[in-house]
């Protein structure tokens, strides 16, 4: 049976920002798919030639995302919950992603739906003029059209980091 590549707007939104958001859920579900049925010690895995394991992008990826949301788009502080959500910093002492190990599958995906389900809430809160309206932050401007692009890109690209560290796990056997 042939694949259908349509997104459909998320209800509840003005359908520019709506199409957006379909845009970064097709995302998220592509990443979910590569992560079906993901053994503990393939996401624990560190592989020779990347610094990151994959557990380590997992937190990466909603911490980003958390970050667009709050800082970028909302700029205000996230709510209690969400920032129990990151014990860990964004970078280590050395500016590389900070390590994150010995944490479930199951807690990385609930992680991850749990920012998920506040991105979408604001997002489909905002006015289409309030979606193209830039934000100055210190060192740029960004408008939260740009935030979905840009999350969509982040999110691809370490899905696909993803993907090679699986193989490589699946080579060596």
């Amino acid at each position: 049976m042939p694949s259908t590549r349509i997104l459909t707007p998320i209800p509840g939104c003005e359908p520019e920002i709506g199409y957006a958001l379909a845009a970064l859920q097709d995302t998220r579900q592509r990443t979910l798919d590569t992560l079906a049925a993901l053994p503990q010690r393939v996401l624990d895995w560190p592989p020779p030639f990347e610094r990151n394991s994959i557990g380590t992008l997992l937190y990466h990826i909603p911490l980003i995302e958390a970050s667009y949301l709050w800082e970028d788009t909302l700029q205000v502080a996230p709510p209690p919950e969400v920032e129990t959500l990151f014990p860990h910093p964004v970078r280590d002492g050395h500016g590389l992603l900070y390590h994150v190990e010995a944490v479930t599958l199951e807690d990385h995906l609930k992680r991850m739906a749990a920012v998920r389900a506040h991105l979408l809430e604001a997002f489909c809160a905002l006015t289409l003029e309030d979606f193209h309206r830039p934000r100055q932050i210190e060192d740029y401007t960004i408008t939260p059209h740009y935030v979905l692009y840009h999350l969509c890109q982040h999110e691809a690209e370490h899905r696909g980091h993803i993907q090679e560290i699986k193989q490589s796990v699946e080579m060596k056997g």
